[in-house]
């Protein structure tokens, strides 16, 4: 009797081969930000890559030209092919019929590998992507009678079983997201270089939170030209020190998903920037509720404030947009005491008032939860911040 190769037979197989995978993603974006540098390398290698976006991201982006600005952004890196399902951002809710759509797309497409967001990740929230990466799961099932189909891979995962060399897709032009005063939110195309030192520093200047100057071009599609860039205010301490490095990085995807593409808003940008410049300067002993404090400010320039009417006791009312006498609640879309106070006061803050609030990690955690619930109450969008993780766990 011959013996088997257990290991082997259970080993994942080398992607690389594939000739064409289709990528599902449920959002518009989250295929380049789960695996953006594996498919460079897949492309290049010859692999025809095709795009599945389940929904139409409306609730991080109301720009009517997402679909072709998504287009025209992956097609540098080297995807091809493009399918939509006609679904809206927050309302997937039943996997076996969104399986049986994907189902579809597998086999018209053919591919021999499919990829997904991990819908088992621990800690993951966004019912979008558990819903799609479920629905994906179940229709690799439905079709694996089909030859040519020989794996299933995750992205956004725990748990990770195959790694995969993108160091050249490094020296590939970059699509950068930048808020600008004068046009509000584009995206812009540039070319990284090579990996000469003086191009390394140019690499560098992209980094989450950078205030820059530019030379920038318009174009008659979504994707704009710059040029030149330089450092309009240095940042000595957000890149070096974890604490607001980690906030950086979470203030950089919060106002990526909730800034829309579309008109200038100087005073959102005043205040981001200044924002900025302040976390940059701030005794690292109080950094750790600076993001608590700018989540309650931002909530004035997205128009999801309060009335300024709080009393002691109160808690507030994200439905009406007010504060409300504790012992008359009508329903459960509301901030509690506690945390209303400190909503409360930290509308009225300073960064220079942080040192003020010393809270407790308990504190700031139950904080983040009712801000993240007021929020999510207006745009299903801050539910795709993965950065949220990451913050609860350091503070």
């Amino acid at each position: 009797m011959a013996e088997i190769n257990v290991a082997a037979l259970l080993a994942p197989p080398d992607i690389l081969n594939c000739k064409r995978v289709l990528c599902v993603q449920p959002h518009p974006d989250d295929n380049e930000i789960g695996m953006g540098g594996v498919i460079y390398v897949l492309a290049r290698s010859g692999c025809e890559l095709h795009y599945l976006t389940v929904t139409n991201g409306d609730q991080g982006n109301l720009n009517p030209n997402a679909a072709p600005e998504e287009t025209a952004a992956v097609r540098h890196l080297g995807a091809s092919r493009f399918h939509f399902l006609p679904h809206g951002d927050g309302t997937l809710n039943d996997v076996l019929a969104l399986s049986r759509e994907i189902a579809e797309v597998i086999r018209s497409v053919q591919p021999e590998a499919i990829f997904c967001p991990d819908p088992w990740l621990p800690y993951e929230v966004h019912w979008d992507h558990i819903i799609t990466g479920r629905a994906a799961a179940n229709a690799f099932h439905l079709c694996g009678h089909m030859k040519c189909l020989r794996a299933i891979g995750y992205y956004f995962t725990a748990s990770p079983n195959t790694v995969v060399d993108i160091t050249d897709a490094f020296e590939r032009k970059l699509i950068v997201h930048i808020f600008t005063r004068e046009y509000g939110r584009r995206s812009y195309i540039t070319s990284p270089g090579g990996a000469s030192p003086g191009h390394r520093v140019r690499r560098g200047l992209f980094q989450p939170l950078s205030i820059l100057e530019f030379d920038g071009f318009s174009t008659r599609g979504e994707l704009h030209h710059i040029e030149g860039p330089i450092i309009a205010q240095p940042l000595s301490e957000i890149p070096f020190d974890i604490v607001k490095s980690t906030i950086a990085l979470f203030l950089s995807e919060l106002l990526y998903r909730l800034i829309k593409e579309g008109e200038a808003d100087p005073g959102l940008y005043d205040f981001v920037e200044g924002s900025i410049t302040t976390l940059d300067g701030l005794d690292s002993s109080v950094a750790a509720n600076f993001h608590l404090w700018f989540l309650v400010q931002l909530t004035h320039y997205l128009g999801y404030s309060p009335q300024d009417n709080y009393a002691e006791g109160h808690a507030l009312d994200y439905r009406a947009g007010l504060y409300i006498s504790s012992d008359e609640l009508p329903h459960t879309l509301l901030m509690a005491p506690r945390e209303a106070k400190l909503f409360y006061e930290l509308t009225h803050a300073t960064p220079a008032q942080l040192p003020d609030f010393a809270l407790a990690r308990e504190q700031r955690t139950t904080l983040l939860t009712a801000l993240i619930d007021l929020y999510g109450f207006h745009t299903e969008a801050i539910y795709s911040v993965n950065s949220l993780r990451i913050l609860s766990e350091i503070f």
